[in-house]
């Protein structure tokens, strides 16, 4: 293999989605509240107090944290146990059956 400046850079981004690839399709029915240039977009700053959001769903379960592993080092180890009857799930917003229930609601 090559070593230097640039090799093996460019290429596509693994598990990066696109902007081609939106997760949420846009409709034409949607107001615009604002419209952002690309290039500004790194300089945005969003003024929280103006951000309005509300709940849709709670779902799942969240387990207690155990304020020990806050203090687990290399010289304090402690062995760390699976919980069997958890699930992981990834899905993707496209995939997301909550999602897509809200968006068709949304109509």
């Amino acid at each position: 293999s090559s070593k230097g400046k640039g090799k093996g850079k460019g290429g596509p981004r693994r598990n990066v989605p696109s902007f081609k690839e939106w997760s949420v399709e846009t409709k034409t029915e949607w107001e615009l509240k604002q419209e952002i240039m690309l290039h500004s977009l790194s300089k945005l700053q969003v003024d929280h107090r103006l951000v309005e959001f509300k709940d849709l769903l709670w779902a799942g379960k969240l387990h207690n944290f155990n304020r020990v592993f806050d203090r687990v080092t290399t010289k304090t180890s402690m062995p760390v146990k699976r919980f069997q009857d958890l699930q992981f799930f990834s899905v993707t917003t496209s995939d997301d059956p909550h999602l897509q229930q809200f968006l068709t609601e949304d109509e």
